[in-house]
């Protein structure tokens, strides 16, 4: 029931896609991939038996060819996956049957089910085709993908980026001149680190359907006249983090975005380009877990105090009006991009504890690619990191760290 309600938006994407296909233009090697992956897989207890997940994936892909024979392709295929839900179980140690220092009975372990939702972006892609027949290809695949959720699942603490990595079999059939269906064998691997694929790793197979709109009209340079050249359009940012409120213990924080960014190019050339600009945040949603101490933790004077109760997030709004961007195009319509901003959230209460201050300065960077959807409109996607604290204006000052996804809309003037 819930992977149909999922598709549902899926299949009336693919029906109003809007038509990119240039019979004339076939030699170019583009494509547009809009796909679903559903999957099961398992992963294995610390102290018991595996316990089983699934995964469920939206897809569009942008696909370039960087070597082309007449029947052998190599595609850089980077991936937007604006939606991705992860249900599988977590472990919980509850304690110890006791304190000991040689013998001591093993903990107390439990599995409660847990439900990641989130987004993710795979910058580093790659698929091969061989065409055997005119109207068949068959294609491997494989892709690293950032993944930030709402949830630790499967292993990470909350804050952490969950890494995917996975490879793909499968084939392609023509419908039309430039529409094609295809079907694979997905093969995924989770895990909390960068590339940490042990045993702890949570692994799922699964098949992933998609069109294809192949045949793509010829992308603009994106720093075409880039001098002098402004910019506008919608980011919106998720990401997840984390904090020590007290010396040794750590919880977790969330925080989502909504920004209208304004850059004009200072200096560059069609091949690159530095823009200056601004950010304001209209919308501004933190939330920050309640920190739980482990019965018998001591805090220094021998009690611990009172960190936080809220259970509401907190709402507020901002400005960076310091921001700059260094960007690159790689090959027409398709551009790396570096970027870096500081400036100021208000929210309507403290944040993330009590003790803070509800004004915080913020800090972000990161990099990213661009894709020209056509003249005047680009689509970015990245990883950022982002600091806030409110710099030590109040009596406590626990900054907190974010991983995130940004993903955003410009047009080009």
């Amino acid at each position: 029931m819930r992977a149909a309600v999922l598709a549902m938006p899926f299949v009336l994407a693919l029906t109003a896609a809007p038509t990119f296909a240039q019979r004339q233009d076939s030699a170019q090697g583009r494509a547009i991939a809009w796909s679903m992956e559903l999957g099961e897989g398992s992963a294995p207890g610390g102290f018991g038996a595996p316990f089983s997940a699934s995964l469920v994936s939206l897809q569009l892909r942008w696909e370039r060819s960087i070597v082309r024979t007449s029947s052998f392709e190599l595609r850089y295929a980077p991936t937007l996956m604006p939606y991705v839900s992860l249900r599988g179980a977590i472990e919980v140690v509850n304690g110890f049957g006791g304190t000991c220092q040689y013998n001591c009975a093993p903990p107390i372990i439990t599995l409660q089910r847990k439900d990641g939702n989130g987004v993710g972006v795979a910058p580093i892609a790659l698929r091969a085709e061989w065409r055997p027949f005119d109207a068949l290809a068959l294609s491997a695949g494989a892709q690293v993908a950032a993944l930030v959720l709402d949830a630790a699942v499967p292993f990470n603490r909350f804050g952490e980026p969950t890494w995917l990595l996975d490879g793909s079999l499968g084939a392609r059939v023509r419908l039309t001149e430039g529409t094609s269906v295809s079907v694979e064998w997905v093969r995924s691997t989770l895990a909390n680190g960068p590339f940490v694929l042990d045993e702890r790793a949570f692994k799922t197979s699964g098949v992933r359907v998609g069109l294809v709109r192949s045949s793509i009209e010829a992308f603009p340079l994106v720093g075409d006249g880039a001098l002098g050249r402004s910019s506008g359009g919608w980011v919106v940012t998720v990401g997840a983090g984390g904090f020590s409120p007290l010396r040794a213990f750590e919880t977790d924080a969330q925080m989502t975005t909504l920004a209208w960014r304004w850059e004009r190019a200072i200096a560059g050339d069609a091949q690159w380009s530095l823009a200056a600009g601004i950010e304001l945040l209209p919308v501004v949603i933190a939330r920050a877990r309640k920190l739980v101490l482990p019965a018998g933790a001591t805090c220094g004077s021998g009690s611990c105090p009172v960190i936080d109760s809220y259970t509401t997030p907190a709402i507020g709004v901002g400005a960076s009006p310091f921001a700059l961007r260094a960007s690159a195009t790689i090959v027409p319509g398709f551009q790396l991009w570096i970027d870096a901003s500081a400036g100021g959230v208000a929210f309507d209460r403290p944040f993330p504890v009590q003790a803070s201050n509800s004004l915080n300065l913020i800090l972000s960077g990161g990099g990213g690619v661009s894709i020209a959807l056509s003249e005047a409109r680009t689509l970015t996607m990245g990883y950022r990191i982002e600091h806030l604290s409110n710099g030590y204006t109040a009596d406590r000052n626990p900054g907190v760290n974010f991983h995130a996804i940004a993903l955003g809309l410009q047009l080009l003037r």
